[in-house]
């Protein structure tokens, strides 16, 4: 890690490793980023930075995934050593080679097609969030979006998405409805839902005896409240496996056009080793919902 020469905090660095094609799009992609909570406060105060570095398309060899086409596939090995000389902590590959994308350590995407479309209706370039979504991928969180049957046939089983029971965003629980009071359902699931902490002792749970926090009083109000909302992300899953997520809100790890809930910012000031600020709390100020729904790549 950097280290922030005004303060001393580490700086958390991200490389955004670009081919020959997609390089014009650096800048773009970056300023947009700078607008995105929580990142513009983490860009702003000086413990993430995104630094570009170039790199050969014939050497990153982005391909479309053998199974499923828009998880791309590039040479991890090669972007990583490209990333060391800038000292980075995180990697992601922006290739015109592919279409789509894909994240495990290392986030990669594919700008190939479609890009300059979007940038037609929405005003900005969508990959800004497109690297903020595979960026999010890196550090824990899942897909919010549902996923079709083919991939819901990869990635939901019994043990869970991608098999793992929970993660930041999103928790498989095993339903044991009727549950005979919210209590009750809580002293059951707390300890399995990840986000437990931020749910007031208000906010119910449940809805009659089933699983799910009561919508009324949600979506169409000023505050967002952190609860236990459906994700769907599994719905296609035979049978369905029931996801959870902790607000109603449509977020940036289900569309390219969403938000990052404040619910999600403890995690990733976490994630880069920074100080969460005293204002981030169970229940903010909602900043409106996003009418269009475009799912990116994964």
């Amino acid at each position: 890690m950097l280290i922030h020469p005004s303060s001393g905090m580490a700086r958390y660095t991200v490389a955004l490793v670009i081919d020959e094609e997609s390089r014009s799009r650096t800048a773009s992609i970056i300023e947009e980023i700078e607008k995105i909570p929580p990142f513009d406060s983490l860009i702003k105060s000086g413990q993430i930075e995104f630094k570009a570095v170039g790199a050969e398309a014939s050497k990153l060899g982005c391909k479309q995934g053998k199974v499923i086409k828009r998880l791309i596939e590039c040479n991890d090995d090669y972007a990583v050593r490209l990333a060391q000389k800038v000292n980075a902590d995180r990697v992601v590959v922006i290739s015109d080679t592919a279409t789509g994308g894909a994240a495990g350590s290392v986030a990669n995407i594919g700008t190939a097609g479609w890009g300059a479309k979007l940038k037609n209706w929405t005003g900005i370039d969508p990959f800004s969030s497109v690297v903020i979504h595979e960026l999010l991928h890196t550090w824990g969180f899942t897909d919010e979006y549902t996923y079709p049957k083919n991939d819901a046939k990869i990635y939901c089983d019994k043990d869970g998405v991608a098999g793992r029971k929970s993660s930041p965003n999103v928790v498989v629980l095993k339903d044991r409805a009727p549950y005979s009071s919210d209590a009750s359902a809580k002293s059951i699931h707390g300890p399995e839902i990840p986000w437990f902490g931020g749910i007031k002792p208000s906010t119910k749970i449940t809805t009659g005896s089933n699983l799910g926090t009561p919508k009324e009083g949600s979506f169409f109000s000023k505050e967002v409240v952190v609860g236990l909302f459906p994700a769907g992300v599994c719905d296609n899953s035979e049978p369905p496996i029931p996801t959870w997520k902790p607000t109603d809100q449509i977020s940036i790890m289900e569309t390219t056009v969403g938000e990052i809930p404040e619910a999600y910012h403890a995690h990733i000031y976490r994630a880069v080793g920074a100080t969460l600020p005293q204002s981030n709390s169970s229940t903010v100020q909602r900043q409106g919902n996003p009418t269009n729904s475009t799912t990116g790549p994964k």
